[in-house]
């Protein structure tokens, strides 16, 4: 998106429901879905991989891949409260390879 937002963590008052990524609405309009009518339940990824904040910049690359995800949710004390991309992932390695 033009704001760089790629995927929404969906919660409600029991937690978190799961993710809706921009791939999953271009998907839904090249299936012909009506996204006025189209409801975020149908179309949302409930298997949400998530990694602790602590965790290095490796170990979210390594987990995304052996996922084979482009977003892993990052954790606090169990809760999440961020999102890592592929794109946060290879603009931190592209930092280190400049240095």
């Amino acid at each position: 998106s033009s704001d760089g937002v790629g995927l929404l963590v969906v919660v409600d008052t029991r937690g978190v429901l799961g993710v809706l990524s921009e791939r999953d609405v271009v998907n839904a309009v090249a299936e012909g879905a009506d996204l006025d009518d189209e409801r975020v339940r149908a179309r949302l990824a409930d298997d949400v991989v998530t990694i602790d904040e602590g965790a290095t910049i490796s170990d979210a690359a390594a987990t995304m891949a052996s996922a084979e995800i482009r977003h892993l949710g990052v954790t606090r004390q169990g809760d999440i409260y961020g999102v890592v991309s592929v794109r946060d992932v290879v603009n931190v390695l592209l930092e280190g390879a400049t240095e």
